[in-house]
């Protein structure tokens, strides 16, 4: 099975919550400044795109968010969600 990564944006319309604040909860994972989120230890990754500073997002691997966000991501895009791609080696493909 194919690993899906979800964006920063798509997390804060997930979970209801702003942009800004999404992208804090990455950022604190990525650094190593934060454990846990709703109970759930978050795989988070940066990785070069469009927006960010530099051209860097956050992303975090869907089967780390809690259930609930993990249910509702399945609810919306179905049991086979999309692989949003991003940096250089999206751009080759």
């Amino acid at each position: 099975m194919t690993t899906v990564w979800v964006s920063s944006t798509e997390i804060a319309r997930l979970a209801d919550i702003s942009g800004q604040r999404s992208r804090k909860i990455l950022q604190e994972f990525f650094r190593g400044q934060r454990r846990e989120w709703d109970g759930a230890v978050l795989e988070v990754r940066l990785v070069r795109g469009s927006g960010g500073r530099a051209g860097s997002c956050y992303e975090v691997r869907l089967d780390s968010l809690p259930l609930d966000l993990q249910r509702r991501f399945k609810d919306l895009y179905g049991q086979a969600p999309p692989q949003f791609f991003r940096g250089p080696m999206a751009q080759e493909e």
